[in-house]
């Protein structure tokens, strides 16, 4: 079937500091109101022969990739109870509940290239699957056979930039911006490739996208920001003296911030190496990174110790970082002119 990706089996790329391969395509399809959905899994192998599993679906908000892991819960399912679950009800196999958001059977159209061991054309599995906002859950099971997997997002652009892909072109014959020359030391905030070993993943949620909401003053930048696990709005506002102010950072959008530049402590490269939870120094302040994210064609991270946060953001020639506190609404419309 035809592949309408510009990813091909054969091409290779860097993907978190790693050496990948695309040995194979996997065509998967589902039946819904008499039409059949299809996506695409790349299966990936590295130097060291472990796999990855990327995924590609057209959808009505665009092209989008996935990265799935496979995963032990705490809490295995038989498949006998597997197949009695429905929407709606809950689950808890990492320690979290999570509602069921979708349950169907999967079937494998075509294969170019190698597949995963025991996937051929025309097998059929059944899942579910669960969104739970920053985890993203799919439990697949063929037979006696039952997996799970935890996938995320991935933006195009750095699928676009690891294997040196062509602009993609979007629905309505309009075309996406060209994947920006991102080495692989940036890669590593973002990617962290999941290394799985199985069969094909039956079936993946159909993400939430957040709608994107009113700026709360006048004069803001609006960013989709991508984010391991999904997407968020916020909007930047400069003051006269220079400060950031930011609405919607953490995700509720009742969240200020006021940040003032401050001396980086990190190099890009350096920048690209850090993962949630490492320590990062702002202006005198030991932080530990809390979210990694991805806008405006910059990589970032913000970081937090107490009531003190950071803010990195870097491209491959330079990197900002902003240190700042919580502020409310009247302290940032006073400061921006807006009372």
């Amino acid at each position: 079937m035809n592949n309408p990706t510009n990813l091909r089996v054969g091409a290779t790329g860097v993907l978190s500091g790693m050496q990948f391969k695309v040995v194979g395509r996997v065509v998967m399809g589902m039946e819904q109101g008499g039409a059949t959905y299809y996506w695409q899994e790349f299966n990936l192998l590295d130097t060291a022969g472990r796999r990855a599993t990327l995924v590609f679906e057209e959808t009505e908000n665009g092209p989008e990739w996935k990265l799935f892991q496979m995963f032990d819960p705490i809490r295995p399912l038989t498949v006998a109870a597997a197949a009695r679950k429905q929407v709606g009800d809950i689950i808890n196999l990492d320690g979290n509940p999570t509602a069921i958001t979708l349950v169907d059977e999967s079937r494998v159209y075509d294969i170019e290239g190698d597949a995963p061991e025991g996937v051929e054309v025309g097998d059929v599995a059944r899942y579910f699957n669960a969104d739970a906002g920053d985890r993203m859950l799919v439990v697949s099971w063929t037979g006696d056979e039952i997996e799970y997997y935890r996938g995320v997002d991935v933006p195009a652009q750095l699928v676009a930039a690891a294997f040196g892909l062509a602009p993609q072109p979007a629905p309505g014959g309009m075309r996406t911006a060209a994947a920006p020359s991102v080495p692989p030391s940036l890669m590593g905030a973002w990617v962290v490739i999941a290394i799985v070993a199985g069969t094909a993943i039956a079936g993946y949620l159909w993400w939430r996208h957040p709608r994107a909401r009113s700026a709360p003053l006048a004069g803001g930048l609006g960013l989709t920001v991508q984010y391991p696990g999904g997407q968020r709005f916020w909007f930047e506002y400069r003051a006269a003296d220079g400060a950031l102010f930011l609405n919607g950072l953490t995700g509720h959008p009742q969240d200020w911030h006021r940040f003032r530049p401050v001396p980086p402590t990190l190099t890009p490269r350096q920048a690209g190496g850090k993962r949630t939870g490492d320590s990062v120094e702002f202006d005198g302040e030991t932080m530990r990174v809390q979210q990694l994210f991805w806008a405006a064609d910059k990589f970032g991270f913000w970081a937090r110790a107490g009531n003190e946060f950071g803010l990195a953001r870097w491209t491959e020639t330079g990197i900002e970082f902003y240190r700042g506190q919580p502020v409310t609404e009247q302290e940032a419309r006073a400061a921006l002119g807006q009372r």
